[in-house]
This record gives structure tokens, sequence and C-alpha cells, in this order.
């Protein structure tokens, strides 16, 4: 994806959130009696939800630093704009983009941008997990950290659009459309109203409706029904506070 394009806690994780709050409140860990309701019964009685309780998932062991590695410089998505197409748009990247730790093209590009060659040697551009997952804090870029500087308040579609003016290359070409057509299919669904937040779970449901569970094969038309676009922010966390949850989710 063009950097900007890339594209949590919605309204009802935050309602969810408050209720089992309400309901841990009123428990009876000290060992008192549930409080009586208005009707003279007790709080469960008056339907009260019961606090959720999630156990802790098993954890796979790992590497950290071929996970890095990895994270900074393996193409893990499949499809992006030329290469050509992306140096004659954006040129060099700013000194301040730049992380330590990329290899070979990677180290020239933006840290939001990943460099890989297809299997006809088409060289492309495409996004990574830190187009979202990772964010300036006292003009320190740090790797993990929510990007709250954002701003989907836009349809990119012409963005998109224009970029098929810089791809003549006949191979280039059809990496690009492959590109442009999931683009523009979640484009959208990737508006938002506010500065700071991202539409992060409208477009990757959309993603998913557009793809075979099994294979993973694109699909033109959705599989599955889409809801019609709508505006839900997402705030993203941070990474490191993975290890105070019991899930991801």
């Amino acid at each position: 994806m063009l950097p900007g394009l890339a594209m949590t806690r919605t309204t009802l994780a935050l309602l969810v959130g408050l209720a089992t709050a309400a309901a841990a409140a009123c428990s009876t860990s000290s060992g008192g009696a549930p409080p009586a309701a208005a009707d003279g019964g007790t709080e469960e009685a008056a339907g009260a939800p019961a606090p959720i309780v999630l156990e802790a998932e098993p954890q796979r062991s790992g590497d950290p630093e071929k996970g890095r590695r990895a994270l900074l410089n393996e193409p893990y998505v499949p499809c992006g704009v030329p290469k050509s197409a992306y140096g004659r748009a954006y040129g060099a990247p700013d000194p301040s983009t730049v992380l330590p730790g990329r290899e070979g093209e990677n180290a020239k590009l933006p840290y939001f941008a990943t460099a890989m060659k297809t299997k006809e040697g088409v060289e492309l551009v495409t996004s990574n997990c830190l187009q979202c997952h990772a964010g300036y804090l006292n003009g320190e870029l740090v790797v993990g950290l929510g990007d709250a500087a954002g701003d989907f308040t836009s349809d990119r579609s012409g963005l998109v659009e224009g970029a098929g003016f810089l791809v003549t290359d006949p191979k280039e070409r059809v990496e690009y459309e492959k590109w442009k057509e999931r683009m523009l299919t979640i484009a959208p669904y990737a508006v938002l109203g506010t500065r700071g937040p991202n539409p992060a779970d409208s477009f990757t449901a959309v993603l998913f409706a557009h793809h075979d569970p099994k294979t993973l094969a694109w699909s033109s038309a959705p599989l599955v029904p889409v809801l019609p676009p709508q505006d839900v922010p997402v705030d993203v966390p941070a990474w490191w506070t993975m290890k105070k949850r019991t899930s991801m989710f």
C-alpha cells in the first residue's frame, strides 16, 4: 500500500467493559450477600451481567530476534505497488522514517514499506505491520506503539487510480491491477470522521469476506455478506500491553 493508505476498541467493547466492571464492583467476593434489587430480589435476579473471565491461552515459544528480523524485512504482504512507480512518486525516504536493522532494499525504504520480488521478477513495495503498529514519541520512532497520527478522513481512491499512470511495463501492470482491486474494495471502509484512530476493524472485515477461508484465494465478489461502510474508529494498542492479557482480543 502507498503510505497513508493503510489502513481496538469499539463502542461495543467499551460498553461490555463497563458492564463487566460494574458487575465486578458489585460482586460478593467480600463474603456479603448480593445487593438487593429494587423489587426486593438480588442483583443477579435483576438481570445484572456476570463477570466475564477469560482463561489464559497457551503461548508458542519462539526466537525474538528471528521474529524481529521477519517483521522488519520479510515480505509477508503479497501485493503492492511496482517499485518503479513508488520511486517516481516518493523518491528517497525522510531520514526520520528509516529504521535500523533493515536489510537490502528495505534499508532504502521508510519503516512502513517492505520490498519484495514476485515469481515473475517484478519488484514491488508492499505494506507491513508497522504502518499501524509504530509511532513517534518525543521524536523517537517506537516499534509496537500504535500510530495515533494517521489521517483517514478522506477517500484515497483517487490516489490509487492515479498510481496507474506511473505503471507502463506489462508485467508491472498486472501487479498494479491486483493491488488496485484490493485497495478499491476496501476504500469505502477506510474513511473515518476523526483524525488519529484508524479503520482497521472495518476494512479487515471486508478483506475476510473477499478471501476463501480454506485457500485464502482472493474473490472479486464477497463470499459472505458485508455490512455497509460505517465510521468505526480503532485505537491501536501498544504491543507490550499483551503481556498483561490472557488473550489477544
